[in-house]
């Protein structure tokens, strides 16, 4: 299966180029889509994801900290997305491949989808199925595309590490929230993406991030 990876597009979606798009089975939006949670960005993202439905047969979108509307009113928000799949500690299966989203991350400023890291936290990871074969979750793992700075401050998840230890048949785990954190990593057979297509400037300039599974 050929998925493309992207993140934190904070609403801007409509500045990046189709072009830099390669195309496959499946597209994972790990988050971030819009800046503040405003139902306009939503009505703008979901004609995006129209048009690269040319490119994808599917389009999986899993919330972030700034996607407000899908914490306050996710039924509204969701009814709002006709062209992609929203993943909100769901799980779901296309061609044999077991995908599970999450919006959460540590408590990160007064955002959405703030958890108290150790036990709290915990409790989110561990209800990922064991069988997962694709994690898509906003924020990232400990010391993997964890960065929030260009000085190198890492504020990934332990506790996520520690879940994902335990995923015996994961294949590829995505995620964004740390923009300088972009880019991909093979550890131990699992692919690590963070898709952030903005940069620390909030510029929506790194290109979407293919693989093959």
């Amino acid at each position: 299966m050929k998925i493309t990876v992207i993140s934190d597009t904070h609403g801007l979606h409509d500045q990046m180029d189709l072009d830099s798009f390669p195309g496959g089975d499946l597209l994972l939006h790990s988050g971030d889509c819009t800046n503040f949670g405003a139902a306009q960005d939503l009505f703008s993202l979901n004609f995006w994801f129209g048009k690269l439905q040319k490119k994808y047969q599917h389009i999986i979108l899993v919330p972030g900290n700034h996607d407000r509307c899908f914490e306050s009113n996710f039924n509204l928000a969701k009814s709002l997305m006709t062209n992609c799949t929203i993943l909100l500690d769901e799980a779901i299966t296309i061609d044999g491949l077991k995908f599970y989203g999450s919006p959460w991350q540590p408590r990160f400023f007064n955002w959405a989808f703030n958890v108290d890291r150790g036990v709290k936290i915990a409790r989110k990871w561990a209800m990922i199925p064991d069988d997962t074969n694709v994690l898509i979750t906003h924020g990232p793992p400990f010391g993997i595309g964890d960065k929030t700075s260009l000085t190198g401050d890492l504020i990934g998840c332990q506790d996520l590490s520690a879940r994902i230890e335990k995923l015996k048949k994961l294949k590829l785990h995505a995620c964004g929230h740390c923009h300088p954190g972009w880019g991909k990593v093979q550890v131990n057979g699992v692919w690590y993406i963070n898709g952030s297509i903005c940069t620390n400037a909030y510029k929506p300039t790194n290109l979407p991030i293919g693989v093959e599974l």
